[in-house]
């Protein structure tokens, strides 16, 4: 019931974001082929819009490497959300429509307000000093994600959900154990705020019943091991999959 919940909830909010991207649209798009070299290309996209990961952008420090940033991420959108649009499918163009939309509107309010932007550029350079460390963690919750399908039906969903409050804790684990000297506590708290921020809508949508501060993420069945078990190539995808064979 949880997983009809979740579909019925990913196409309200992509019915409405879909409308309004409708009534905004000023030119018509380029025509997509949906081919192995444009996938590609919308996955690097994508990879460079999420907080953490080896692909993603290292944080704007400066007034002005935020305002490049902000540009960039609007240029990002396009390219991800132009290949959804065309070529995904069913739940998967859904959930991935919805974290667009999730990055476009904190894209919005951290790139307009003042004081967004100096919560951004505050945990910058500690964000950006435990850039390897928080790849690994993403490296390991997209093998988590992997696993994830490999489980029982109903298990899936919430070893994902729980996969992502490990990535979360690993992330912020690094920048406390490794960041020194530059991530301080009000830094730390900034970073913390927009990395829920960025995966809020999912999240909300996805794991309402697996919540970080739950105990029920120990009293799942462990997920397999083994070398078999296929990384997730991005987290649309893996998240993709999973509500997929959910």
């Amino acid at each position: 019931m949880v997983y009809v919940f979740i579909l019925w909830a990913l196409t309200t909010q992509c019915t409405a974001h879909t409308s309004l991207a409708a009534k905004k649209a000023s030119k018509p798009k380029v025509e997509i082929k949906c081919d192995v070299e444009n996938r590609k290309k919308a996955d690097a996209c994508a990879d460079k819009l999420f907080f953490v990961g080896r692909n993603s952008r290292k944080y704007p420090e400066t007034s002005q490497q935020m305002s490049k940033h902000c540009k960039q991420t609007n240029s990002l959108i396009r390219c991800a959300k132009d290949y959804t649009d065309t070529c995904a499918k069913g739940v998967q163009k859904q959930l991935a429509n919805v974290m667009l939309y999730t990055v476009k509107t904190n894209q919005k309010s951290y790139c307009s307000k003042s004081s967004k932007r100096e919560e951004v550029i505050s945990f910058a350079a500690c964000g950006n000093a435990v850039r390897d460390e928080t790849s690994t963690c993403m490296d390991n919750f997209l093998m988590n994600l992997g696993k994830a399908n490999a489980v029982e039906q109903k298990y899936k969903v919430p070893h994902a959900c729980c996969a992502f409050h490990k990535l979360k804790g690993c992330i912020m684990t690094a920048a406390r154990d490794k960041g020194s000297p530059v991530c301080v506590e009000k830094k730390l708290e900034n970073y913390e705020k927009y990395i829920n921020a960025m995966a809020g809508n999912t999240l909300n949508l996805m794991c309402t019943d697996y919540e970080e501060d739950s105990d029920k993420c120990q009293k799942l069945p462990p997920m397999p091991t083994g070398a078999k078990y296929a990384k997730a190539t991005t987290i649309m995808v893996g998240f993709g999959n999973l509500l997929l064979n959910a």
